[in-house]
């Protein structure tokens, strides 16, 4: 029987007799999102014979799957979390552009002793920089008149775009003007041509480089 089977057997076992899986399931935000604010609250489903957690919180994954490195935040009886708040961990807010993992694990009501290890999970605040193109970095066989879309970073009120078939221009290019949509049209561009852009993002303060993009035009 593969893995798989065996994982989906067991979940239907446990649901006949009445019992979820026996761990913290069900992460919010769920696992991998990109999250827009510096302050969250972690919530989970717990396992049916669980009165308390552990709960491991950091930025370097391995210390949170060890429980290394000052990730232990402490144990608690209530199925939720927050950070990024005063008199919680990151009490000056979680910063744009990182990673946080985060475990749960389950102290078991029958036997105090058996605690059920959870999964590593992880969010990402909205880092302040331009993210996530359309088209994708190194995209190939884009159509001749595509529009350029892109997320904006944190806090971002306006967009300047720098657009060329010259990485060196675009990487060194400096006072472009600045809109307030995420979106461009550079026109109908040349079959077979390698182009490289650009977004560089104003929050009111500051002005954040973009990376610099490229896409490959094939199609007419």
């Amino acid at each position: 029987m593969s893995k798989k089977m065996i994982y989906l057997t067991s979940v239907l076992v446990l649901s006949l007799i009445g019992r979820g899986w026996p761990k913290a399931s069900n992460p919010a935000p769920p696992d991998g999102t990109v999250y827009k604010d510096t302050w969250i609250i972690l919530n989970w489903s717990q396992g049916p014979d669980s009165v308390s957690y552990d709960i491991y919180v950091g930025t370097n994954y391995d210390d949170v799957k060890n429980g290394t490195g000052s990730t232990f935040r402490g144990n608690q009886n209530m199925a939720f979390f927050i950070l990024g708040i005063p008199g919680y961990p990151y009490p000056d807010g979680l910063v744009p552009g990182t990673t946080y993992y985060w475990r749960v694990d389950e102290i078991n009501n029958q036997n105090r002793d058996n605690i059920s290890v959870g999964d590593v999970w992880n969010f990402k605040i909205t880092p302040r920089t331009a993210y996530d193109p359309e088209p994708a970095d190194g995209a190939e066989v884009v159509e001749r008149n595509v529009i350029l879309r892109w997320h904006p970073g944190f806090g971002a009120r306006l967009h300047i775009v720098y657009f060329s078939d010259n990485f060196a221009v675009i990487n060194n290019a400096t006072g472009g003007y600045s809109q307030v949509d995420t979106t461009y049209s550079p026109g109908i561009l040349e079959l077979g041509k390698t182009y490289y852009w650009r977004v560089d993002e104003y929050d009111g303060r500051e002005t954040y480089k973009g990376e610099v993009w490229s896409f490959t035009d094939g199609i007419f």
